[in-house]
């Protein structure tokens, strides 16, 4: 085997979500501000910061950018274009809030991830028609007793 073909290079195979999400981030003007934020270094104050980037600035040691993409701890920050699309993807299989939230955990960040996911399962009516309908089992009450143990 000769050296020239042990040292070549492989290519990197494209993710088209990849590719989706960061042609939607250049197109948006909110996610390059945050972009430039981090490039540039946020401001030493919150309140000098713009709203878009302002949601970031308690976790803003922990923005990078890789590829035109912000990561946080590793996990991409979806840009506010995508997030609906990207919230209806993660739901696909009708998980439920639990696991729904569970898998956005593992490679997304979204301000608000939480609360969207709530909104989105409570509003999904083939999980409301498959939820458990079992009703709360009533409190039973017990006479107090009449002596000492």
């Amino acid at each position: 085997m000769d050296d020239e073909e042990g040292s070549e290079i492989t290519p990197r195979l494209r993710d088209p979500l990849l590719d989706n999400l960061r042609s939607i981030a250049a197109a948006d003007p909110a996610y390059e501000e945050l972009i430039q934020a981090i490039s540039n270094g946020f401001p030493l104050e919150r309140h000098h910061t713009s709203g878009n980037v302002r949601q970031f600035w308690a976790i803003r040691m922990d923005l990078s950018i890789d590829d035109g993409l912000v990561l946080y701890n590793g996990r991409i920050v979806v840009p506010q274009a995508a997030r609906r699309d990207i919230l209806k993807k993660l739901h696909s299989s009708h998980q439920g809030i639990t696991r729904t939230k569970r898998r956005a955990r593992q490679a997304l960040y979204l301000p608000g991830m939480p609360n969207d996911i709530v909104l989105l399962v409570e509003g999904c009516q083939p999980c409301q028609q498959a939820r458990p309908s079992l009703p709360k089992e009533p409190m039973i009450l017990e006479p107090p007793p009449h002596r000492i143990f």
